[in-house]
């Protein structure tokens, strides 16, 4: 219970022995709490007590300079523990008042709605709140802001950045966790945040420079000053010489090096199965250890870095097709040992349960799966006795399937995935070979249209997005291979190939998960095993960098950074 705008009269019992004591807002409004509920929690304020009688009857006052609403919010949280409002503005004037009056809890709580609300678009003042007032939350606001800055700031969604003073932008700048695709992107975050303020900023070039890693450092400063990519490509399990194997790798994208990753190690051998990232969990269904046709479900915990055995789904699947689905896992296919499946079911994490669905129109073993505008969709296939050409498209609101498109080529141990409003079908076994074409299924088309071949075939691959590039990793051509491709959209080129050539293995991109330096480490003190890629070096005039100077370097920049203005 709460007394406020005159609503009780003093002497009721309120918890705390009785309400003796008038709080004052600075409009006049009055809150009737309890003297020793001041004393308690309140401990600024106890020299400000006023005393008075009426009667026979003591009560006191505090007259305070605090807004009537404020003044309603401190009262209302500390004699109830009420949560604090949602209205940010009046969130920020308590944050001030709690600060002011050392009002710890109050302070606690605001910060912890601000945590929870962060955005790109509030995610620097939210930080410098949690930071000014040394939360809890300071940490993981931060490293959220590393991750999503960059896109905010190319999109004019983080006004507060224009604003922020150099020391904390250079916080920021040299953090490992910077998630930025390039040195490219760090160096327009500094000139955006010159130009804003060009006439006392530009002395500040120079020191900011010194966040960027240039891509024309020696090998030696590369390996000992890098970033840590906060957006990881694995590559988990899969067919390795006469077994399935256990093995993950984590492909670091800032030095284009493949790295066993010991962190997320698990006893379980395992391929042709289903991988699904959702949120910081990944999870693993069905496969093959080669005498077993599993029924398994397993989830890698990114927050507890553990495995975790799951409820198993309805049918034993090897070959299985899965992604995720409006936050829940969804699998369909596959085979159990004595059939291909047409069967579907979905996975709900909140009550550790799987659904059966309406079955698909063909049983299929060897599909690809992806998820486009809440939709799921299928692609090829065996059935068991063809290699299927199909595309069908599951709506969950209806728990209907619906054959909506034909490939050019009949597909089974293909791989698809969405990019944009489109989905990149690649790869596979016709029935006769192994394949290199490649087709884009737009949305809402029952057709698909060319797009440039792969280098070479293969069949039983992992293929993943990771922004605008999309990788191919391992598989089977002529044997398993350890071969990895990028495809920009307009050529296909290879990249580091896999430690452990591996096919029916996957690969996902974690996004933004925790300990990302974990995960591209092999527990070597972090120098994981690496296998080099050449790259072609796009990066510009170099003629006048000394090789073996970075200070030259770095002047040298400077000059080509003062030339923009």
């Amino acid at each position: 219970m709460r007394g406020s705008h005159g609503k009780w009269s003093l002497g009721d019992p309120n918890g705390d022995g009785f309400n003796d004591c008038i709080l004052v807002s600075d409009g006049g409004k009055r809150f009737v709490v309890s003297k020793q509920l001041v004393i308690r929690r309140l401990p600024a304020w106890v020299p400000l007590i006023e005393s008075h009688t009426d009667g026979s009857r003591l009560y006191y006052t505090i007259r305070t300079t605090i807004s009537t609403e404020v003044l309603d919010d401190i009262t209302n949280f500390l004699q109830n523990n009420c949560a604090v409002p949602n209205d940010w503005l009046r969130l920020e004037l308590l944050l001030d008042e709690a600060d002011k009056w050392k009002l710890k809890a109050i302070e606690d709580a605001v910060l912890t709605r601000f945590a929870y609300d962060v955005t790109q678009e509030n995610c620097i003042a939210v930080w410098k709140s949690c930071k000014d007032h040394s939360s809890i939350h300071t940490n993981k606001v931060f490293h959220y802001l590393l991750y999503v800055l960059n896109e905010a700031i190319k999109h004019k969604r983080n006004l507060d950045f224009y604003q922020i003073k150099v020391d904390d932008l250079m916080e920021i700048l040299t953090s490992d966790f910077l998630n930025v695709r390039s040195e490219v992107e760090v160096w327009h975050m500094i000139k955006t945040w010159i130009l804003a303020g060009r006439k006392v900023r530009q002395k500040y070039v120079r020191n900011l420079l010194q966040a960027v890693r240039f891509v024309h450092l020696n090998y030696k400063e590369i390996c000992t000053k890098r970033r840590i990519p906060r957006d990881i490509i694995i590559a988990c399990f899969g067919w390795h010489g006469k077994q399935p194997s256990s093995a993950i790798e984590a492909f670091d994208v800032f030095t284009y090096t493949w790295r066993e990753s010991a962190c997320m190690e698990i006893g379980h051998k395992v391929a042709y199965h289903a991988c699904v990232v959702i949120g910081t969990k990944m999870y693993i269904a069905g496969g093959y250890d080669g005498d077993t046709f599993f029924n398994d479900f397993h989830c890698y915990d990114a927050e507890r870095m553990k495995w975790l055995e799951m409820a198993p789904m309805h049918n034993a699947r090897c070959y299985v097709a899965g992604c995720e689905l409006n936050g829940k896992v969804f699998v369909c296919g596959g085979s159990n040992g004595h059939e291909r499946l047409k069967s579907a079911e979905i996975y709900d994490a909140e009550k550790n349960q799987w659904t059966q669905l309406r079955d698909m129109h063909f049983a299929r073993s060897d599909a690809a799966a992806c998820t486009m505008n809440g939709r799921v969709y299928v692609v090829g296939g065996f059935s068991g006795e063809f290699v299927l050409q199909s595309v069908e498209m599951y709506i969950p609101d209806s728990d209907l399937w619906i054959e909506i498109a034909t490939m050019n080529t009949p597909r089974s141990g293909l791989a698809c995935v969405v990019d944009g409003d489109s989905i990149v079908i690649a790869g596979g076994f016709d029935g006769s070979a192994r394949l290199s074409s490649v087709e884009r299924l737009r949305s809402c088309s029952s057709y698909t249209m060319i797009l440039p071949s792969m280098p070479s075939a293969r069949s039983n691959f992992g293929m993943c997005k990771y922004g605008d590039i999309i990788y191919v990793v391992g598989g089977y051509a002529k044997g398993v291979t350890s071969s990895v491709l990028q495809f920009d959209g307009y050529r296909w080129s290879e990249v580091s190939a896999l430690n452990i050539a591996r096919s029916a293995t996957k690969a996902v991109v974690l996004r933004a998960w925790p300990n990302p330096e974990r995960i591209v480490s092999d527990g070597q003190n972090g120098c994981g095993r690496i296998v080099r890629a050449e790259q072609s070096n796009s990066g510009g005039e170099r003629s006048d960098v000394n090789e073996d100077d970075s200070d030259s370097r770095r002047s040298y920049f400077t000059r080509i950074f003062r030339g923009v203005f």
